[in-house]
């Protein structure tokens, strides 16, 4: 019922509250497998009545998006995709700072897509589509002002596995263990796309890598296909031959009789 009586003050607060972003950063914690855990940080800069009215939110519910959505429009997920398990907390600066921070945590099921495998190799590319910064009308990536966006990798995954990044990122760094690339707003990009490989365990390499490796091999190259097939052609020919040196270099070996035991 308490919950219930302040959404209702809510709805009836005139839209403009004067509440303000003073920062907002994505992270997205990327595993071997393209799925990503997501933490969302939104920092506000309110005023002591609207300090009131957080705390009040943040003591009457710790995991509603829905109510935090009220309290200021601009809070949603970021990433869009198969997003499971989201929660949303806040912290508080302490009385007199004024300000305040919501929190978003979800998993993205399939935050990197599988593009190919190539050899021992598994490609994976996070593609513009992935975020709300996109926008499909003017066809620009666009992260706002005060918006850091940050991409980690898991630590088996390192800087030289990072086959293409658009934009250029404004900073790389290690940060726990993990390759972190980061893009700070304002910026704006006609695409967004990193592409990265993953290095298979050799108990997962089978015979559809080495297929899938040598196909590369001479699909890229018509020259190596094409010595492939003149040299099968030679073999096939001159088998006969070929077999017969080869049964008169073993049968031309003498034979060494060890002496018997006695004699």
């Amino acid at each position: 019922m308490r919950k219930l009586l302040f959404l209702a003050v809510l709805l009836l607060l005139p839209t403009g509250f004067g509440k303000e972003l003073a920062g907002h950063t994505v992270m997205a914690s990327i595993g071997l497998d393209g799925n990503a855990h997501v933490m969302e940080k939104y920092t506000l800069q309110l005023n002591l009545t609207e300090y009131e009215d957080f705390e009040r939110i943040a003591r009457t519910t710790s995991t509603d998006i829905s109510m935090w959505q009220l309290f200021f429009k601009d809070i949603n997920t970021t990433v869009i995709g198969d997003i499971t398990g989201l929660i949303a907390s806040a912290s508080t600066a302490g009385a007199g700072n004024f300000g305040n921070n919501v929190i978003l945590n979800y998993d993205v099921n399939g935050f990197a897509l599988f593009i190919q495998q190539v050899g021992r190799d598994n490609y994976f590319e996070i593609h513009q589509n992935e975020f709300s910064f996109y926008d499909s009308e003017i066809n620009k990536f666009i992260i706002p002002w005060k918006t850091e966006l940050q991409l980690r990798f898991d630590p088996h995954i390192k800087k030289t596995d990072i086959v293409d990044v658009t934009p250029s990122p404004s900073q790389s760094a290690i940060v726990d263990d993990r390759y972190t690339l980061f893009w700070y707003g304002s910026k704006i990009d006609n695409t967004f796309n990193v592409r990265y490989r993953v290095e298979q365990n050799v108990g997962e390499f089978d015979a559809i890598a080495v297929l899938s490796s040598v196909y590369m091999f001479f699909y890229e190259s018509p020259v190596n296909t094409l010595a492939l097939v003149i040299t099968l052609i030679l073999v096939f020919i001159y088998r006969k031959p070929m077999i017969g040196l080869i049964s008169d270099s073993f049968g031309g070996e003498e034979e060494i009789e060890l002496p018997k035991r006695g004699v």
